[in-house]
């Protein structure tokens, strides 16, 4: 699924479709849990009612702590964006290898950029190609393996205890 609006930032509306389109489908025996960061799109009412609605847990890591606590940011994010840019990379090379070709260049002489599909069939093809392995480490090393009901009280009490040490 591929969605955006004219500021290219997701939003509130956007997430809930996510949600249910792509969360919402997924089978599996276990409590759902959504972890995501601060940001103000991912804690509207409309996506905390769709959560509640089909009993998915949001978890929202506090602000200034993602590096730390959210799996894809302590190891998932340096494979994948190495895969991505290694698609980007061969996409290059093909198109500056057809350099003298009309359809790699636009009017003015400038390289094309990559079309929506190249990019959602790259961005799929890295996801692919991340081993099962290193989600799973990631969320060891973050934390969130234990019971995730016990992972949001904690969550709840380090964001007031770093906001508390903000604001002093």
């Amino acid at each position: 699924m591929a969605k955006f609006n004219n500021s290219g930032f997701t939003n509130g509306e956007i997430m809930v479709k996510w949600i249910e389109k792509i969360i919402v489908p997924f089978e599996t025996e276990k409590q759902k849990v959504l972890v995501l960061d601060d940001a103000d799109q991912h804690k509207t009412e409309a996506v905390k009612k769709c959560c509640v609605k089909h009993n998915i847990e949001l978890l929202i890591i506090p602000g200034g702590c993602t590096y730390f606590m959210q799996p894809i940011d302590v190891s998932i994010n340096k494979p994948f964006k190495d895969k991505l840019k290694a698609q980007y990379s061969n996409w290059l090379t093909r198109v500056i290898l057809k350099l003298d070709q009309s359809e790699t260049t636009t009017e003015a002489g400038y390289l094309r950029a990559p079309t929506y599909e190249d990019v959602v069939d790259w961005t799929l093809k890295a996801m692919k190609e991340i081993d099962c392995q290193i989600v799973k480490n990631a969320f060891i090393i973050s934390g969130l393996t234990f019971g995730m009901n016990k992972m949001a009280h904690l969550t709840k009490k380090l964001d007031e205890e770093f906001r508390e040490l903000v604001n002093k």
